[in-house]
């Protein structure tokens, strides 16, 4: 079966975009022909279809070129010709029998989604964030510090109110433009037979804020790879690490605030950096007196000397107070022997809840988080305990072939179904109602 895959870049990244090379790989382990469709940028892994991508764009070309330039790529963001395009080529030449498209803003934009349903192929929607609804992608207002569903039933000016896309007013009108042109121009319910999600918090999340049809929506894990279990565990550490993105939903501020209350933890923070807030998590860190017991490290990735640090550690903490679709750094302290201690809301929780891998505080709330880190530190056996069970529960799920099970099945109903699904039977109330 040829697979087309949708995605705005395709590259060895971290993150989300282990979602789509873990779809890649389950298609070729069954045998199966993934054709994947992306934009070409510096970061793109070569592959025999680049040929139809459309030129993608980089931060720095929108400086390039004068205002002209910057207008043309910001119209190519919001609804890309050149992607559909590209994309009908690709489709009248290669044929494929169904899509998979993951997060196609901003490179080639939501334009695809019609282009496909014109071609009448299937398409499973596969939503590794919210980012069609929410600027910030993860319906979570930095200004308020709170989740935030008020952009959710298209009430996008309120991206530009609290200039969603981190401190920037400018790309905060652009967020809300683009997905004011979204809705426009994309039904969901009729480009899409299919919607996966990775846990059940996440479809429940889109049932009460969203239009996307519950009767749809499939819950499929993220993938894993045998690379997740290389390094074998060696027991419960002496410190705490947080490790992913320097952003105010990952919840860093009221990490530190716990630590604060823990006179005698020490905390390991390996932090991508992309908004330019390691200078204020400094500053905090400085302002409760911790620089001494809190280490910031914002250049070590992912890769060996970052899990060798890992299995120094006594827990690792993901302190997200967004609703998050399922953190990978949850996944890989799982599958690293790591206890994890995340907050409650979203589908870390979910996954954390059902191994025994670790321990879910109150999130946002500083004193349920050191109250939390108090109770690990206090039994490290316990820890190292639902360290193993974390690991156990996704060593089980890899050998078992379990995504490639579930991918397999979506695909199938999407192209049993056919081009959009079920007649839309389920509406979203107006926000008004849902805050009554």
């Amino acid at each position: 079966m040829r697979v087309l895959l949708v995605h705005q870049y395709y590259a060895k990244l971290r993150g989300a975009f282990r979602v789509l090379l873990g779809v890649e790989r389950a298609l070729l382990d069954a045998g199966h022909e993934p054709v994947v469709f992306a934009s070409a940028t510096p970061v793109s892994t070569p592959c025999p279809f680049d040929r139809y991508f459309p030129e993608g764009f980089t931060r720095s070309d929108w400086t390039r070129g004068g205002w002209a330039r910057s207008l043309r790529l910001a119209a190519r963001g919001i609804y890309s010709l050149p992607a559909r395009e590209g994309l009908r080529r690709l489709v009248a030449e290669i044929r494929p029998q169904v899509a998979v498209v993951l997060r196609p803003e901003h490179q080639l934009s939501y334009s695809v989604l019609p282009e496909l349903r014109d071609s009448g192929i299937p398409v499973v929607l596969w939503f590794v964030d919210y980012r069609f609804w929410c600027t910030a992608g993860q319906f979570y207002n930095w200004r308020l510090r709170q989740p935030c569903f008020r952009c959710a039933d298209g009430a996008h000016w309120n991206a530009v109110r609290f200039a969603c896309a981190p401190r920037s007013w400018p790309m905060s009108l652009y967020g809300a433009a683009a997905r004011y042109v979204w809705r426009a121009t994309v039904r969901l319910d009729e480009t899409a037979a299919v919607f996966v999600v990775p846990s059940l918090a996440n479809r429940d999340i889109l049932e009460r804020w969203t239009d996307v049809p519950i009767g749809r929506m499939r819950v499929v894990a993220h993938p894993l790879e045998a690379a997740d279990f290389a390094s074998p565990s060696r027991g419960a550490g002496d410190y705490f690490a947080f490790y992913g993105q320097l952003l105010w939903e990952k919840g860093v501020h009221t990490l530190l605030q716990a630590i604060a209350r823990l006179p005698d933890a020490r905390l390991e923070i390996w932090g991508i950096d992309s908004v330019g807030l390691a200078p204020t998590v400094r500053a905090l860190a400085g302002e409760l007196g911790l620089l001494s017991r809190v280490r910031i490290d914002t250049q070590t990735r992912h890769g060996p000397v970052l899990l060798d640090r890992l299995a120094g550690a006594l827990a690792v903490v993901v302190s997200s107070e967004c609703p998050d679709m399922l953190d990978y750094a949850v996944l890989e302290g799982m599958a690293a022997g790591k206890a994890v201690i995340v907050g409650d809301r979203g589908g870390n929780a979910e996954i954390v809840r059902d191994a025994g891998a670790g321990w879910v505080f109150r999130a946002g709330d500083p004193e349920s988080l050191a109250d939390t880190m108090r109770e690990v530190q206090s039994d490290p056996h316990e820890a190292e305990r639902r360290g193993a069970a974390g690991r156990r529960h996704l060593e089980h799920r890899w050998r078992t072939g379990e995504f490639g099970k579930r991918l397999r099945e979506v695909i199938e109903e999407a192209m049993a179904t056919g081009r959009h699904g079920t007649p839309l039977t389920h509406r979203a109330p107006r926000l008004s109602k849902r805050l009554a």
